[in-house]
C-alpha cells in the first residue's frame, strides 16, 4: 500500500505489479473468506499476498521524492488513516444499526486502528491485522531506507532471518502475546520491504534469465523447513496456520514462494498489459494500482453483501463452481468499489 503520490517517474512494470498483488489479496480472501473449499495445506501455499505487497512497498520508495521525516511520517500516516477512519465511521455506524454493543470502549477500538475492532458481523474486521503492522512499519520506513541508501540493507535482511530463528528456538525471549504477534510479523514484513529496495537489480537479473537468486532462496527456505520439521516432526504445514502471526516456517516458505513469484512476474506483467487493451479490464487494472488500499479497506462490504442475499445459493451449489461465481464478482466489484472511492478522494 505505497504512497502513490510521491512517485517522480512511473514505472508501469511496478504499477501492474501493485495491482497483481491487491487483486491476488481478492483470491485469498475469496478461497479463505467464505469457508466453502476445504483450508487445507494446498490451497495454502497460495499464501503468498502480503510478501509481494511488502515487497511493492519497498520498491515504490526507491522512486519517491525525499521528503524531511516530518512529511515523510505526515503523507505516509494519513495516506492510510484517513481511508481507515471512514471505514472504521461507517462500521460504528452499523454496529448501531445492527443494534450491537456500541459501548466508548468498542468505539475507540474503531476508531483506533491497533488490530482489536470487534463486530458480530462477519468479513468486516478479518482483514485488520494488516493495519498494526503496516502503520509500525511506516514508523521504521526511515531506518530501512537510511540502511539501503549505506548499501547495508543486505546485513539487515540477514539479521531478521537470524533473529526469526533465535525466536523459534528461543520463544520466551517473546515475553506476551503482543511482542509473540508484532516483533516476528513487523520483521518478516521488513524484510521484503528493504527485499523490495532492490527492484531495479531483481529486475535486471530476471530479464537476464539470473536465476541464482531464486535458487538460493529456495534451498534456504528448504532448509528452514527441514530443520523445523527434524526439530517438530508435528509441525503444521499449512500456511494459515504460520502466517499470523508469522512464524519461521511461514518465513521459510515465503522464500521460496516469492522465488516461484519471481520466475512468473514476466509472464504477469504480460497478461497485464494484453488485458489493458480492453477498456473494461484498463479500468480494473487501473484502479487495483490507485485505489489498491481502498480496495483492501472497503472490499469486506462487497462479500457482505453477496452473503447476506445469495448466502443459501453459494453454500448449496458445487464448492469449486461456488468459489469461481464469488472470486468472479468479488475481483470485479471490488476495484469498482474502489474507483468509487477514488473519485470521492477515498483512497
Amino acid at each position: 500500500m505505497s504512497d502513490i503520490n510521491v512517485i517522480q517517474k512511473r514505472d508501469e512494470d511496478l504499477d501492474l505489479l501493485r495491482a497483481f498483488s491487491i487483486f491476488w489479496v481478492m483470491i485469498v480472501h475469496c478461497l479463505y473468506w467464505p469457508n466453502i473449499l476445504d483450508q487445507g495445506v494446498g490451497i495454502s501455499i497460495l499464501l503468498i499476498e502480503m510478501p509481494i505487497i511488502f515487497f511493492i512497498t519497498g520498491a515504490s520508495n526507491i522512486y519517491a521524492k525525499k521528503r524531511s521525516l516530518m512529511n515523510f511520517y505526515k503523507r505516509r500516516l494519513l495516506r492510510v488513516l484517513k481511508p481507515y477512519e471512514v471505514f472504521a465511521i461507517i462500521n460504528i455506524i452499523l454496529l448501531y444499526i445492527t443494534h450491537q454493543d456500541i459501548n466508548f470502549t468498542n468505539i475507540i477500538r474503531w476508531i483506533l486502528p491497533y488490530g482489536y475492532q470487534y463486530t458480530d458481523i462477519f468479513f468486516l474486521p478479518w482483514h485488520l491485522w494488516f493495519m498494526p503492522v503496516y502503520i509500525l512499519l511506516v514508523l521504521i520506513l526511515p531506518i530501512l531506507l537510511f540502511f539501503y541508501r549505506k548499501n547495508i540493507s543486505k546485513y539487515y535482511i540477514v539479521l531478521v532471518q537470524f533473529a526469526l530463528i533465535l525466536f523459534y528456538f528461543k520463544p520466551e525471549l517473546l515475553s506476551n502475546s503482543k511482542l509473540e504477534f508484532y516483533i516476528p510479523t513487523v520483521l518478516f514484513y521488513s524484510f521484503w520491504t528493504a527485499i523490495g529496495f532492490e527492484f531495479k537489480r531483481i529486475r535486471e537479473l530476471r530479464r537476464n534469465n539470473n536465476m541464482i537468486l531464486p535458487l538460493v532462496f529456495t534451498l534456504l527456505g528448504i532448509g528452514i523447513m527441514y530443520m523445523i520439521y527434524r526439530t517438530n516432526p508435528e509441525i503444521s504445514f499449512n500456511m494459515q496456520d504460520n502466517k499470523i502471526p508469522v512464524k519461521l516456517m511461514f518465513s521459510a516458505y515465503s522464500l521460496i514462494a516469492m522465488s516461484v513469484f519471481y520466475i512468473l512476474a514476466p509472464g504477469i506483467i504480460f497478461v497485464l498489459k494484453k488485458l489493458k487493451d480492453f477498456k473494461y479490464f484498463n479500468l480494473i487494472i487501473n484502479s487495483y494500482n490507485v485505489n489498491g488500499f481502498s480496495i483492501y479497506l472497503f472490499h469486506p462490504f462487497i462479500f457482505l453483501l453477496l452473503f447476506h442475499f445469495y448466502r443459501a445459493e453459494l453454500e448449496s451449489m458445487n464448492k469449486t463452481i461456488s468459489t469461481i461465481i464469488i472470486m468472479v464478482l468479488i475481483t470485479n466489484l471490488s476495484p469498482l468499489l474502489g474507483w468509487v472511492l477514488g473519485k470521492l478522494g477515498i483512497r
